[in-house]
């Protein structure tokens, strides 16, 4: 929950330096949508003194804020122009960046990740560049469809750090990623979405699907076809399909 609180803090900051703030700006305060995601006021106050330490600590940063927690879509085609399956090259992808900032007329996506801290030590945990970022999917993710989409280069991809817990601390690492990796990566787009086109048709059809009991609670939540894999019955799971996914076309009356 924390987590959250100081990404709304640090979105409401940068969108503010935008030569053109968005909506939600003008509608709610920061305060407002705090008290939304909680009613703990001690969670709240935590998140504001970790916003107001990192604005005092990157005072006079470099950074001019290009988008704030923007979605940016782009084609397989445009990602992967010599893949295998052509026919797929006009489906969409998408991401949602934390925030896109320029420096010296070239792009960096940045990702805020809080974190407790190394234990019994004010300051963060080292830095291990061979760790869980190592191939971030979420990264070369975002840097494919940027690059596919800015008018400018886009140069890397930036794990902004947040402390949350006093005293705080901040840092900043890039990541960089094995060539041979990256364009790799490219061409995993294009199967995910290979796979995912197949899943859509089977339903559309109304076929039995295999389930994939590896993936259906991940970081980034619940799979969409849970529901359906943890059904009591096959004729509950028939009902699901029907009501949920009637949308796609397949069981349309």
């Amino acid at each position: 929950m924390i987590g959250t609180l100081v990404h709304n803090c640090l979105a409401y900051y940068y969108a503010a330096k935008l030569p053109t703030v968005p909506d939600w700006l003008s509608k709610k305060t920061m305060e407002e949508t705090l008290k939304e995601c909680t009613t703990d006021q001690k969670l709240i106050d935590n998140a504001i003194a970790v916003y107001e330490a990192y604005k005092i600590y990157y005072t006079g940063e470099p950074w001019e804020p290009y988008s704030v927690e923007t979605e940016y879509a782009a084609k397989v085609g445009e990602i992967d122009p010599d893949g295998l399956h052509p026919e797929l090259d006009d489906e969409i992808v998408t991401c949602r960046s934390d925030l896109v900032v320029t420096v010296n007329d070239e792009a960096w996506i940045v990702d805020y990740k809080c974190t407790g801290g190394e234990w019994g030590k004010d300051r963060l945990s080292p830095w291990k560049g061979d760790g869980e970022y190592r191939l971030s999917w979420q990264a070369m993710l975002n840097l494919m469809i940027l690059r596919a989409r800015l008018p400018m280069p886009v140069n890397g991809f930036i794990i902004q750090r947040v402390k949350r817990k006093a005293p705080f601390d901040f840092d900043r690492r890039t990541l960089s990623f094995p060539v041979p990796a990256y364009e790799s990566a490219k061409r995993t787009v294009r199967e995910f979405v290979r796979r995912d086109v197949e899943l859509q048709r089977a339903m559309e059809r109304g076929d039995k699907l295999t389930a994939n009991f590896d993936n259906c609670i991940t970081r980034w939540g619940n799979c969409d076809y849970m529901d359906i894999c943890g059904a009591e019955s096959e004729a509950l799971q028939q009902m699901i399909m029907e009501r949920q996914f009637v949308q796609i076309g397949g069981f349309a009356k």
